[in-house]
């Protein structure tokens, strides 16, 4: 609150300003004159007040709310990746890309089943689960007949963790 000490003269004007850290700028700050509210000019993270008429020392309070934070918790392979919070109606910024042996990271995702993937330009306005989806990588596996005789078999192609019937 600006300035913290002033005069004014009977039946005079009364002005001051709030001005808010980033951390609380998302809601306008109550104030309160003498018990009633009032409401101020917002320029920026600043907000104006003005109390005419000025006949007595006025009692002024002024409260502001934090602004709200979410967790974003990212879950790859059953267990937790890593979490960050985020302020509300802002964006989540995308951890480095997780690895996993024989598999290619696709991306995150809003649910387990991994359908629809997350717009990390989205405003987070709640708490959010985001999932990894992996692509099982695949081989090509050719055969060589090492000099022996015959026909080798045709190039079959192998999915991680899937059999392959040779």
């Amino acid at each position: 609150v600006s300035p913290t000490n002033q005069i004014v003269s009977y039946n005079k004007t009364l002005e001051f300003k709030v001005t808010l850290d980033d951390a609380y700028a998302l809601t306008a700050p109550t104030v309160y004159v003498d018990g009633n509210s009032i409401t101020g000019v917002k320029n920026g993270n600043e907000y104006t007040y003005t109390v005419n008429n000025i006949i007595s020392q006025p009692m002024i309070s002024v409260s502001a709310t934090k602004n709200p934070q979410h967790t974003a918790i990212f879950v790859s392979g059953g267990s937790v990746y890593t979490f960050s919070t985020v302020e509300d109606r802002s964006g989540l910024t995308e951890p480095a890309a997780p690895e996993r042996a024989g598999y290619t990271f696709g991306g995150w995702y809003t649910e387990k089943e991994c359908t629809n993937k997350y717009n990390f330009e989205t405003s987070v306005t709640d708490d959010v689960v985001l999932y990894a989806k992996w692509i099982a990588n695949t081989y090509n596996v050719s055969y060589d007949l090492n000099g022996a005789l015959g026909t080798a078999p045709s190039v079959q192609t192998k999915t991680h963790d899937v059999t392959l019937k040779l």
